[in-house]
């Protein structure tokens, strides 16, 4: 539980009153969900106020007694996301009250939560009866597995963790199938290395486990099928370091040079698997992984986690700015490893845009460094979307890294000095966009609306959502279908079901139509979301 002063809890009695009417729920909170993690005693509760980012959102809990036993206030992330994790000591058995209260608000979110306590079976009684073993739990805790060591090396502070093979062994035959693994870190040594052996791992890639590590600096969410393919016959190194002092000077005189605020320190996170006594780096995943900073401010900055180029500029990646245990928690989700800091980003604007019906996407983009305008005040909503310009928003808004140009075809008509050559060889290196028979890209040729279908439902794939093909009677619901492209309609009626896109005022989805600025980025917005990605 949060320490409050007596005046603040008896100010947040009077916001939220004292009566609790679990059926009443306030306008504007949304697909408000409650849950009990047993692992760790946390509520977990997640929902929408409004659809804007920066609200804030109060969280009472009462015990089955009526006792306050947990306060938190958050400010709503991306389409007013917002998240609790409500720690609840000893909880007891019966129904605990959830109540949320919102910025400019009246009217509480009330709900309640019935918490039953584990069962634990196992050992006959006097009438003889057998025994029967416990389900598998969704979740298993590390701690008591793991022995720590501090020691100095160059300066710093490292500590070296490592999880006993039997007791190991013995929490993960607990778990179930895809299960999770839970392992917190205490100490404030600048970096954590965590060797889990080769039996232990062996399980855990074996149960296709979801590793969470907790440091203090940070957070680490890795399933363990993110590792199909590598080998490790020795087990694995997980490292969670932050950067060495002149290492950070760097960082901040080029966010200095690019218009940027450092928010929090840059984490390095580092994946190595052991093979025959060598350590080999995983850098790239076959699905996106999780890290997590915390931001100490209290402000409602924009936040956006970045990589630094090797040419001093700055990449976006997906980013979600959540609340947990009172803290900002900016989530990084990304397909490889690197070094990740968070800044604070201005907000964007364009003139062209004042009363525009995608100014808020837009802006929202264009402050997480995704889109940019034509120049420093106009955007050109009505403009078209070339090929490379479509890469480049793409490469940006997904993390790609620059780790696959090596695999990118070269185009006959993408010179390698021009501005989208990166851009071009990461999107066609990741499959999102593909050349010419004759061997050209056309870098400089407008994107239609069914092509840009056809290429948001592989981004939608790349990002791990689940696209089932869909059928022509879905198709049919277009009152123009049968003159989009037969190798298109597939993806153009997928796109529709996942509401990417929408039909015009009667009902016809025009795929010949050129794409605009101001559509891609409507589109680009819905799938960040609908990916988990924003």
């Amino acid at each position: 539980m949060r320490k409050y002063p007596i005046i603040i809890l008896a100010l947040l009695f009077m916001l939220f009153g004292s009566g609790i009417n679990p059926a009443r729920a306030a306008a504007g909170f949304s697909n408000v969900s409650v849950s009990f993690r047993h692992s760790d005693s946390r509520f977990v509760i997640t929902g929408n106020f409004g659809d804007l980012a920066g609200k804030m959102v109060t969280l009472l809990i009462f015990d089955p007694e009526g006792k306050p036993v947990y306060i938190d206030q958050g400010l709503t992330g991306a389409r007013g996301a917002f998240s609790f994790q409500g720690p609840v000591s000893r909880p007891v058995k019966g129904l605990y009250k959830i109540r949320l209260g919102g910025e400019g608000n009246d009217a509480p979110y009330e709900t309640e939560y019935e918490y039953k306590q584990p069962q634990i079976t196992g050992g006959g009684g006097s009438g003889g009866g057998g025994s029967s073993s416990p389900a598998p739990a969704s979740a298993v805790d590390l701690g008591n597995s793991a022995s720590s060591q501090v020691r100095e090396e160059n300066g710093r502070q490292v500590q070296e963790t490592v999880l006993d093979e039997a007791r190991a062994a013995a929490a993960l035959s607990q778990v179930a199938v895809r299960g999770e693994v839970n392992l917190t870190i205490s100490g404030t040594a600048a970096e954590n290395r965590i060797t889990i052996p080769s039996p232990v791992f062996k399980i855990m890639e074996e149960k296709a486990v979801t590793l969470e590590i907790q440091t203090e600096s940070a957070g680490y969410t890795l399933p363990l099928q993110a590792l199909e393919g590598q080998k490790a016959n020795g087990g694995l190194v997980l490292t969670i370091s932050k950067i060495k002092a002149e290492e950070e000077k760097q960082w901040r005189q080029a966010m200095a040079a690019a218009g940027l605020e450092l928010a929090v320190t840059p984490v390095e996170f580092k994946v190595e698997v052991i093979n025959d006594g060598q350590k080999q780096e995983v850098r790239q995943f076959n699905r996106y992984v999780s890290r997590t900073l915390y931001y100490a401010g209290t402000g409602q900055e924009n936040l956006v986690g970045v990589v630094l180029n090797a040419d001093g500029s700055f990449a976006p990646v997906p980013t979600l700015v959540t609340r947990e245990n009172g803290k900002v928690a900016v989530v990084i989700k990304r397909r490889s490893n690197s070094t990740y800091a968070v800044v604070a980003a201005p907000r964007r604007t364009f003139a062209d845009l004042n009363q525009h019906w995608a100014r808020k996407e837009v802006e929202q983009l264009a402050g997480r460094m995704i889109i940019k305008g034509i120049d420093a005040k106009r955007f050109n909503p009505a403009g078209k979307v070339t090929r490379s310009e479509l890469a480049a928003m793409l490469v940006r808004a997904l993390g790609l890294s620059e780790q696959q140009t090596g695999s990118a075809k070269a185009f006959s008509d993408v010179p390698a000095q021009a501005w989208y050559a990166r851009a071009v060889a990461e999107a066609t290196a990741a499959g999102l966009l593909v050349g010419y028979q004759d061997g050209r890209f056309r870098p400089l040729q407008p994107v239609s609306r069914e092509e840009m279908a056809v290429i948001l439902v592989r981004a939608m794939k790349l990002a791990g959502t689940g696209v089932k093909p869909e059928t022509k009677a879905e198709l049919a619901k277009l009152q123009d279908w049968q003159q989009i492209s037969t190798w298109a309609q597939e993806d153009v009626a997928a796109a529709v079901k996942l509401e990417l896109f929408a039909g015009d005022e009667k009902g016809r989805f025009n795929g010949g139509n050129k794409a605009s600025r101001a559509e891609t980025a409507l589109v680009l917005q819905r799938l960040l979301v609908k990916a988990g990605l924003m």
